[in-house]
């Protein structure tokens, strides 16, 4: 595998996704080869070159292997790089440098969602074997965009999503689509069920436990600012 072309081919397709005014100085590090590449996007341009020193707004860390897995669509990149907080490592790690500012965050999950697929229609496979456990349970990140990030999450029985305490400052909505169990969104505890959706307030608990015998499937939605 030549990994240089292959990132150069995924470049080439990925200048053809991205707004012309996006600015982004990225390192893709291999830890098993070992070798690190540069990617530089700037003014609808994307080129990959050999590391350099210069500063980087955000650092990622991966092996071959996950890369090939990730090539396969055998795990998505933003799902390999999910993380409950940002101290957390993740099988494809990163870290901010120097040079990153919150504004760049939005460049970066689009980076994740659409560099490593070449093609312009994004497909997210669904499903167990395609996730990771984040926030306590199995997570597969949909799609994120300044103002509304999406997820699929699998609760198995004994597991919850989130703790008490954990907070958003903006608004979220949860839409079962299997199971029942407990769970605490703000100030109110109740029963959720499949088939129905449960629209929480920011800045408002929002966990759920499975207290039964079968899985529990949702998809998560936030929006509004600072989502």
């Amino acid at each position: 595998m030549d990994l240089l072309e292959i990132l150069n081919r995924h470049a080439i397709q990925y200048a053809q996704k991205i707004e012309k005014n996006v600015s982004l100085d990225l390192s893709l590090q291999f830890v098993d080869v070992p070798t690190t590449y540069d990617i530089e996007i700037s003014e609808g341009d994307v080129s990959v070159n050999p590391a350099d020193e210069s500063p980087k707004d955000v650092h990622f860390s991966l092996s071959k292997d996950l890369f090939e897995q990730i090539l396969r669509g055998d795990i998505e990149a933003f799902t390999a790089a999910a993380k409950g907080d940002f101290r957390e490592e993740a099988p494809l790690d990163w870290r901010v440098g120097n040079s990153f500012s919150p504004e760049k965050l939005k460049h970066i999950y689009h980076f994740l969602m659409h560099f490593f697929t070449e093609s312009p229609i994004k497909v997210t496979k669904i499903g167990e074997q395609y996730a990771r456990k984040v926030h306590g349970a199995l997570a597969i990140p949909l799609y994120y965009h300044e103002g509304v990030r999406s997820a699929w999450y699998m609760i198995k029985p004994g597991e919850q999503i989130n703790e008490v305490g954990d907070k958003n400052p903006f608004d979220q909505a949860m839409i079962i689509l299997k199971g029942q169990g407990k769970a605490k969104f703000g100030d109110e505890e109740m029963r959720v069920q499949k088939n129905r959706a449960y629209h929480i307030p920011k800045n408002a608990d929002h966990v759920v436990w499975n207290d039964g015998e079968e899985d529990i499937v949702l998809i998560f939605l936030a929006y509004g600012k600072g989502a």
